[in-house]
């Protein structure tokens, strides 16, 4: 009688992680219809795990880089206070390179970590540093041409690993 309870418990659970991944797909789904207005292609299940694992990956790499320019403005703010309030001026000359340091490692950073997909053809690509850096965006997306139907598009950021 034991065994069979456990077996039971075992089944039970297997079915309430297969739930909690459809659930998961569905939910995905519902807010990119909400913040697309429509799916571009045929989605399989395949597909929404993977573009849930990219946004999950995706939201770490926004954590990382907020954490670091957190630390950015800490010591620049802290600096530029010792600086105007003691008067003493020699640790924001020394400070501000390590500052813009920091700003070129996150930066590096977050090339490293995205690609974009063309809402076109959906090929996803990683456009030059400087394409990237000067390109015209919102919170998701960058404006860039994609390089396989070279169309100019919003192009929407997900992450590269």
């Amino acid at each position: 009688m034991t065994m069979l309870l456990k077996q039971q418990t075992q089944i039970i659970a297997e079915r309430e992680q297969v739930l909690r991944r459809q659930k998961a797909s569905v939910n995905f789904l519902l807010t990119d219809l909400t913040e697309n207005g429509e799916i571009s292609r045929e989605i399989n299940v395949i597909d929404i795990e993977n573009a849930m694992a990219k946004k999950t990956q995706l939201q770490k790499l926004h954590g990382k880089m907020f954490a670091w320019g957190f630390l950015m403005d800490v010591i620049e703010i802290g600096l530029l206070v010792l600086g105007f309030t003691k008067g003493i001026w020699w640790p924001v000359w020394l400070g501000i390179p390590i500052v813009i340091g920091l700003g070129i490692y996150v930066s590096k950073l977050y090339y490293d970590g995205i690609e974009y997909v063309c809402p076109a053809c959906q090929t996803q690509f990683k456009p030059r540093l400087r394409t990237m850096f000067f390109a015209r965006h919102n919170t998701k997306a960058r404006v860039l041409t994609c390089p396989h139907c070279q169309q100019k598009n919003y192009c929407l950021e997900v992450s590269s690993k």
